[in-house]
C-alpha cells in the first residue's frame, strides 16, 4: 500500500486496525488480569478493564458472548479471558475483545477487602446493635468529602431543596490516593469533636475498586467506629460496597441519597407536626369527655350514699310524720269541737236560762232559791231573775194551787 503524503485520522486508524487483524498472535489471545470497573450497559454488552501491577487494557464483551458466562466477575476478581486485540477506530484506542471469561480466583485487592471485612466483623464493628440512629431533625451536618468534586454540590443542592436554612460544616479531604485514608480519618475525628455537629456524612462519587480503596482501609473504618456521632457512608454508586459502608451507622447508595436520609422535607415535617398537634388535641378532648362521663357516673353512684342524702331522706320522713301528726291533731280537734258542741247543746237545753227564755223566772229570798209558794208570806221581799236581767218584788198575795187527785 502506497501512503499518500498526508493521511487522515481515519486512514491511519484503519491501517493500524488492519495490522492488528493480520497478526496471528493478536487474533487468538488468552489474557489474565484483575477486573476493574466492570459494568453491563443497557444494550447487554460488558465493559471493563484488566490490569496487573504495571499495566491496564480496556476490554469489551458483547452480549452474545456474555450470555455464555456462568458467573459475572466483581471488581478485584482475577480472571482469564480469551479473545482478540483490535483497534476501536473511532477513538483510536486499541482494546481487547473478550469471547470467553472464566474466574481465576480473587484478585489481590479483593482478597485484602475480604480479609479486612472478616477481621472487623469478628471484632463486632459491624454489629447492628451498636448502630446509632439518625436525628429526626439534624442540627449542623458535618461532611467529609473533596471540596472541589461534584459530590459536595449534589449534597448542597439536596439540602437546600429539602431543608431551607440547613447548616453544613465541611471537613475537606482527599478521597483517593495514598494520603486519603489518613485525611478522611482526621476529618471524621475533627467533626466528632464539635458539639454542634449532630451527624456526619462521609461521601465520594463512583469509581473503580482502586479509586474507592481509601474507604476500605482500616484507618478509616476505625475512625468511623470510634465516632460518637452517627455516620452516614455514601461512597460510590449503589452497587459499590466498601468497608466504610459496613462500619457506618447508615449506608446510603449515593451521596445524594445520603442527603435525603439526613435532611427531612421541611414542609412535610411541618405538616406532620400540625397533624400530630391536631391528633393530640382530639385525643385530649376525647379523654376529657370520657373522664367527665366517668366522673358523672361515679357521682351518680355515690350520691345515694352521701350523708346529705340521708339527712334529706330523714327530713322528708320528718315532714311526712309532722303532716300526719298535724292531720291527726286537726281530726281530734274537729272531733273534740263536735263533741263539745254536742255537750254544749245538751247543757244549753238543760240550762235555766233556756227555761227562762220561755217566760220563766228564778225566785230568790234572802239569797236562797224559792221553789214553792208555800215558802213565801205576804209583804215579803223577793228577787226575780230573768234570762236577761233581775228585778226586786214584794209578795202582795199568795194563792196555793190545788193538787190534782189521781
Amino acid at each position: 500500500m502506497a501512503f499518500p503524503r498526508v493521511l487522515t485520522v481515519t486512514q491511519l486508524n484503519d491501517y493500524v486496525g488492519g495490522l492488528f487483524a493480520k497478526d496471528p498472535l493478536l487474533r487468538n489471545v488468552r489474557l489474565t488480569g484483575e477486573v476493574s470497573n466492570f459494568r453491563v450497559t443497557a444494550s447487554g454488552h460488558a465493559y471493563f478493564a484488566l490490569k496487573d501491577e504495571q499495566s491496564l487494557i480496556r476490554c469489551v464483551m458483547f452480549r452474545s458472548d456474555l450470555a455464555r458466562v456462568d458467573r459475572l466477575p466483581e471488581d478485584g476478581t482475577s480472571v482469564i479471558v480469551g479473545g482478540y486485540v483490535s483497534l476501536y477506530a473511532r477513538d483510536g484506542q486499541y482494546q481487547f475483545y473478550a469471547k470467553t471469561l472464566e474466574l481465576a480466583g480473587a484478585g489481590e485487592l479483593f482478597l485484602r477487602f475480604e480479609r479486612t471485612k472478616k477481621k472487623l466483623e469478628a471484632l463486632g464493628w459491624f454489629d447492628p446493635d451498636r448502630k446509632k440512629p439518625l436525628p429526626s431533625v439534624p442540627g449542623t451536618v458535618g461532611v467529609v468529602t473533596s471540596a472541589t468534586g461534584a459530590v459536595l454540590h449534589d449534597i448542597l443542592n439536596i439540602a437546600s431543596r429539602r431543608f431551607p436554612g440547613y447548616d453544613i460544616l465541611l471537613a475537606p479531604s482527599a478521597v483517593q490516593g495514598s494520603e486519603a485514608p489518613a485525611e478522611i480519618a482526621a476529618a471524621i475525628a475533627a467533626l466528632d469533636a464539635i458539639d454542634e455537629v449532630s451527624v456526619i456524612i462521609v461521601a465520594r462519587g463512583g469509581g473503580s475498586m482502586e479509586d474507592l480503596w481509601a474507604f476500605n482501609e482500616e484507618t478509616v473504618a476505625e475512625a468511623i467506629y470510634r465516632c460518637s456521632k452517627p455516620v452516614v457512608s455514601a461512597v460510590g454508586h449503589e452497587t459499590d460496597f466498601t468497608i466504610a459502608d459496613f462500619v457506618a451507622d447508615v449506608r446510603a447508595p449515593t451521596p445524594s441519597a445520603a442527603a435525603e436520609l439526613v435532611w427531612p422535607v421541611l414542609t412535610e415535617l411541618l405538616d406532620e407536626l400540625r397533624a400530630l398537634v391536631l391528633q393530640m388535641e382530639r385525643a385530649l378532648h376525647r379523654t376529657m369527655v370520657q373522664k367527665r362521663a366517668e366522673l358523672a357516673e361515679a357521682y351518680s353512684a355515690l350520691l345515694p350514699h352521701h350523708p346529705i342524702r340521708a339527712v334529706e331522706r330523714d327530713m322528708q320522713t320528718l315532714d311526712h310524720l309532722a303532716a300526719r301528726m298535724l292531720s291527726a291533731v286537726k281530726g281530734r280537734q274537729r272531733l273534740f269541737w263536735s263533741e263539745l258542741s254536742e255537750c254544749g247543746a245538751r247543757l244549753d237545753a238543760a240550762s235555766p236560762l233556756s227555761t227562762m227564755k220561755r217566760g220563766y223566772a228564778y225566785v230568790e229570798r234572802s239569797g236562797k232559791g224559792v221553789t214553792s209558794a208555800k215558802e213565801l208570806t205576804v209583804g215579803e221581799e223577793i228577787a226575780l231573775t230573768f234570762f236577761d236581767g233581775r228585778a226586786d218584788a214584794t209578795v202582795t198575795a199568795l194563792e196555793a194551787r190545788k193538787e190534782e187527785r189521781a
